[in-house]
């Protein structure tokens, strides 16, 4: 549910009463002259540095490879229209693919072959005037889907993992402008937010687990034109802004069970996008916000607060359709890409404050792990030795108005500290946990828990440590008795004395506990008949397990059939 009031002095903030100075931006580079309406950051060439996408009205899509020292290849791209571009690997290579939604063209995907190659394997959505799409493993089968965003009915493109695809209507809507994925109750799997204009609500949508959406809530002026997920506040679960058209924008804050409350509206103006990212490395999330009118914004958050300074230099009075956030220059911090009406521009930041821990994934892939791209995995970053956390991402593609964001986690932390890294895993259900990282570093973390690629700063890391693995049931559904897998590879000094397998209801209601004693390393099968604490059967439905051990937890959904 969504709900509340709005706070009238961060309002009052946001409104100009106070308005630092803003110098942390040079514009490295114009490029292009059309009319762009996407930008989506992407190491499609696996070099180590992020390339980028930019999707065009009346001309060839746009692909600049980024071949470092400050050099940007442009290389035409098919396809064109008023749309969107989201980098994913679905067919789990080892390399990036990439989908463009084309409005009142069909999406295509082409498929990375290497050397600059792109195939077309498949268009999806004819006739439904497509703009905005998201790549997310709704199912966790260790593959990506595909969320559609259409001016008709939406769409869902699941990946049947043998190089083709269905077309699902799991979620309703239409003149829907952005989707966005995220596992905001952080129950196991994504669901849904839907940002759509023509007077129609926004929406968001559960996934109950089972490969259906429950329209959970609707919310926003009925203008809407972008949504982005994120951690503003650090208290380890997903938040949401929405940008409007012509009315001011909105920052939901997530307080638990399926309630969000509007923490303030913010802005003015005939904006399409947004995006977060800590382009100043203290710890927080900022908000990128662009205007066709007014001028792009950064909105600093200061931790209770967010501030605007001023404008971004995009450029005389460009109109601006997308933000993408990415350290393109691999200096530790973020970099905007901003796809304009004319020239587009890109914003090198040159902030020297702060440090930084970039954290890059590798799923190990279907059957049983994740996806390649570690889309859904959740990042955490902890004080060393205690549960103080530093801050979350939950890794996604695509997300604001045709735009997306690298797919590398990035946190700005203070210097001089040390850090532990919390890697959990969507499809396995692994956590892996890499200890005292001392900034500045890059972290390569595999869903195994080996770390390749690793910065000089954390020579001697040879992997993270993969402290707790939930398995899925067997069987699910059951009818009298299932068996539940767990690993235990190590107990945290965190964890000391606390270990526990709990079983709730849907809605959250403690029903049995299968396990609770002192963290001990080992290999455990607990077997469930059905029943809660007092031995009375319980109806046919959904339910949660949760292994915990200390603050670290993971958890999977059983179906119970009676």
């Amino acid at each position: 549910m969504i709900h509340g009031r709005v706070n009238s002095t961060i309002v009052a903030v946001l409104l100009g009463l106070v308005t630092p100075s803003f110098a942390g931006f040079t514009g490295f580079d114009q490029f292009g002259s059309g009319v762009s309406s996407g930008a989506a950051w992407g190491d499609y060439d696996a070099d180590g540095d992020l390339d980028l996408a930019i999707s065009n009205l009346n001309e060839q899509n746009r692909l600049y490879r980024n071949d470092g020292a400050e050099v940007f290849l442009g290389l035409n791209a098919a396809g064109k229209g008023f749309g969107g571009l989201a980098w994913g690997d679905f067919d789990n290579d080892g390399d990036l693919d990439v989908a463009a939604s084309q409005n009142e063209r069909r999406t295509i995907l082409f498929r990375n072959d290497g050397g600059d190659i792109f195939a077309e394997v498949d268009t999806f959505g004819e006739a439904f005037r497509t703009l905005s799409l998201a790549w997310g493993d709704y199912d966790n089968d260790g593959d990506l889907d595909l969320a559609l965003g259409n001016g008709g009915p939406n769409i869902l493109v699941e990946n049947l993992g043998d190089g083709t695809f269905a077309e699902l209507s799991n979620f309703s809507g239409w003149g829907t402008y952005s989707v966005a994925w995220a596992d905001y109750d952080d129950d196991g799997d994504l669901d849904l937010a839907v940002a759509n204009g023509n007077s129609q609500p926004s929406k968001l949508f559960k996934n109950d687990g089972s490969g259906n959406f429950i329209e959970l809530d609707r919310f926003g002026s009925g203008n809407s034109r972008g949504l982005a997920w994120g951690d503003y506040d650090n208290d380890g679960d997903l938040d949401l802004a929405v940008i409007n058209y012509g009315e001011q924008n909105r920052l939901y804050r997530n307080v638990g069970g399926d309630i969000f409350t509007e923490l303030l509206r913010f802005g003015t103006g005939v904006g399409f996008d947004l995006a977060w990212g800590d382009y100043d490395n203290d710890g927080d999330l900022d908000l990128a916000v662009s205007s066709l009118t007014s001028g792009n914004k950064i909105y600093v958050n200061h931790g209770t607060d967010f501030i605007p300074p001023g404008v971004i230099p995009v450029g005389g009075d460009a109109e601006t359709y997308a933000l993408a956030w990415g350290d393109y220059d691999n200096d530790g911090d973020l970099d905007l890409a901003v796809a304009n009406r004319g020239q587009n521009k890109l914003c090198r930041n040159d902030e020297d404050d702060g440090d930084y821990i970039k954290v890059r994934l590798e799923g190990l892939g279907p059957p049983g792990y994740s996806n390649k791209d570690g889309i859904g995995a959740k990042v955490k970053i902890y004080d060393a030795g205690t549960t103080n956390l530093r801050g979350f991402r939950e890794v996604s593609a695509g997300s604001g108005y045709c735009s997306m964001n690298s797919l590398e986690a990035e946190f700005g932390v203070p210097a001089g500290d040390t850090f532990d890294v919390e890697v959990t895993w969507p499809v396995s259900g692994g956590v892996c946990l890499v200890e005292d990282v001392i900034p500045p570093a890059v972290l390569n973390v595999r869903e195994d828990c080996a770390v390749t690629g690793i910065d000089e700063s954390m020579e001697g890391h040879e992997s993270a440590r993969l402290v707790l693995r939930l398995k899925q049931n067997q069987p699910n559904p059951f009818r009298s008795v299932t068996i539940i897998p767990c690993e235990i590879k190590r107990c945290p000094s965190t964890a000391v004395g606390s270990m526990s397998l709990d079983v709730y209801s849907i809605t959250g209601r403690h029903v049995a506990n299968l396990l609770r004693s002192k963290c001990q390393v080992g290999v455990y099968e607990t077997h469930w008949d059905g029943t809660d604490r007092a031995g009375n059967k319980l109806p046919s439905g959904v339910y949660f397990c949760v292994l915990r051990i200390g603050e670290l937890q993971e958890r999977r959904r059983l179906e119970l059939i009676r």
